[in-house]
Protein backbone atom coordinates (compact mmCIF):
# COMPACT_ATOMS: atom_id res chain seq x y z
CA UNK A 1 0.00 0.00 0.00
CA UNK A 2 2.97 2.29 0.99
CA UNK A 3 4.14 1.80 -2.81
CA UNK A 4 0.71 2.84 -4.28
CA UNK A 5 1.11 5.79 -2.60
CA UNK A 6 4.35 6.70 -3.37
CA UNK A 7 3.73 6.04 -7.24
CA UNK A 8 0.70 8.37 -6.58
CA UNK A 9 2.50 11.39 -5.30
CA UNK A 10 5.32 10.82 -7.69
CA UNK A 11 2.84 11.11 -10.55
CA UNK A 12 1.02 13.81 -9.05
CA UNK A 13 3.66 16.17 -7.90
CA UNK A 14 5.15 16.77 -11.22
CA UNK A 15 1.35 18.23 -12.57
CA UNK A 16 1.28 20.64 -9.75
CA UNK A 17 4.61 21.44 -10.36
CA UNK A 18 3.83 22.51 -14.20
CA UNK A 19 0.24 23.82 -12.85
CA UNK A 20 2.57 26.52 -10.52
CA UNK A 21 5.47 26.94 -12.70
CA UNK A 22 3.76 27.07 -16.17
CA UNK A 23 -0.21 27.83 -16.02
CA UNK A 24 -1.01 28.38 -19.85
CA UNK A 25 1.22 25.35 -20.60
CA UNK A 26 -0.91 23.27 -17.98
CA UNK A 27 -4.22 24.68 -19.33
CA UNK A 28 -2.99 23.13 -22.64
CA UNK A 29 -2.72 19.77 -21.41
CA UNK A 30 -5.27 19.94 -19.04
CA UNK A 31 -8.08 18.06 -21.21
CA UNK A 32 -6.46 15.74 -23.19
CA UNK A 33 -5.24 14.45 -19.39
CA UNK A 34 -8.69 14.80 -18.38
CA UNK A 35 -9.95 12.75 -21.78
CA UNK A 36 -7.95 10.26 -21.11
CA UNK A 37 -8.88 9.57 -17.46
CA UNK A 38 -12.29 9.70 -18.44
CA UNK A 39 -11.88 7.06 -21.05
CA UNK A 40 -9.61 4.79 -18.66
CA UNK A 41 -12.86 5.29 -16.29
CA UNK A 42 -15.14 4.40 -18.49
CA UNK A 43 -13.21 0.89 -19.98
CA UNK A 44 -13.54 0.10 -16.21
CA UNK A 45 -16.84 0.46 -15.71
CA UNK A 46 -17.91 -1.63 -19.55
CA UNK A 47 -15.05 -4.18 -18.29
CA UNK A 48 -17.39 -4.62 -15.11
CA UNK A 49 -20.32 -4.29 -16.83
CA UNK A 50 -19.38 -6.83 -19.63
CA UNK A 51 -18.52 -9.49 -16.95
CA UNK A 52 -21.21 -9.10 -15.57
CA UNK A 53 -23.38 -9.78 -18.56
CA UNK A 54 -21.22 -12.50 -19.57
CA UNK A 55 -21.55 -14.41 -16.52
CA UNK A 56 -25.31 -13.92 -16.79
CA UNK A 57 -25.52 -15.18 -20.23
CA UNK A 58 -23.12 -18.57 -19.57
CA UNK A 59 -24.76 -19.18 -16.33
CA UNK A 60 -27.14 -21.57 -17.91
CA UNK A 61 -24.00 -23.46 -19.54
CA UNK A 62 -22.33 -23.75 -16.41
CA UNK A 63 -22.87 -27.45 -14.53
CA UNK A 64 -24.68 -26.86 -11.27
CA UNK A 65 -21.71 -27.94 -8.97
CA UNK A 66 -19.19 -25.66 -10.49
CA UNK A 67 -21.93 -22.79 -10.66
CA UNK A 68 -20.07 -21.33 -6.93
CA UNK A 69 -16.31 -22.02 -8.50
CA UNK A 70 -17.66 -19.45 -11.58
CA UNK A 71 -18.63 -17.11 -9.37
CA UNK A 72 -15.90 -16.97 -7.00
CA UNK A 73 -13.71 -16.38 -10.39
CA UNK A 74 -15.99 -13.57 -11.76
CA UNK A 75 -15.60 -11.99 -7.96
CA UNK A 76 -12.10 -11.86 -8.65
CA UNK A 77 -11.78 -10.40 -11.88
CA UNK A 78 -14.51 -7.66 -11.30
CA UNK A 79 -13.56 -4.30 -10.25
CA UNK A 80 -15.36 -2.51 -7.85
CA UNK A 81 -16.40 0.00 -9.98
CA UNK A 82 -17.61 2.55 -6.85
CA UNK A 83 -14.14 2.67 -6.06
CA UNK A 84 -13.03 4.01 -9.34
CA UNK A 85 -15.53 6.33 -9.31
CA UNK A 86 -14.21 7.57 -6.06
CA UNK A 87 -11.01 7.42 -7.59
CA UNK A 88 -11.77 9.47 -10.72
CA UNK A 89 -13.66 12.19 -9.15
CA UNK A 90 -10.39 12.62 -7.15
CA UNK A 91 -7.93 12.88 -9.89
CA UNK A 92 -10.61 15.31 -11.60
CA UNK A 93 -10.86 17.12 -8.71
CA UNK A 94 -7.02 17.22 -8.41
CA UNK A 95 -6.66 18.82 -12.05
CA UNK A 96 -9.34 20.96 -11.53
CA UNK A 97 -7.90 22.54 -8.42
CA UNK A 98 -3.82 22.89 -10.52
CA UNK A 99 -6.39 24.85 -13.34
CA UNK A 100 -7.27 27.01 -11.29
CA UNK A 101 -4.44 27.44 -8.55
CA UNK A 102 -3.49 30.94 -10.46
CA UNK A 103 -6.47 32.48 -9.29
CA UNK A 104 -6.07 30.59 -6.16
CA UNK A 105 -3.09 31.95 -5.32
CA UNK A 106 -3.35 35.36 -6.57
CA UNK A 107 -0.47 34.73 -9.36
CA UNK A 108 -0.78 36.70 -12.89
CA UNK A 109 0.01 34.32 -15.65
CA UNK A 110 2.60 35.43 -17.66
CA UNK A 111 3.69 33.43 -21.47
CA UNK A 112 5.97 30.62 -20.56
Amino acid sequence: MVEIIAVIISIATPFALIAYKHPIGFRRIYWPISVIGLAVFLGICLWSIAIVTAHGALRPFIKPDAIEAASNAIAAINTTSYWFLLNYLAFQAYFSILLWLPEILGIKEQQS
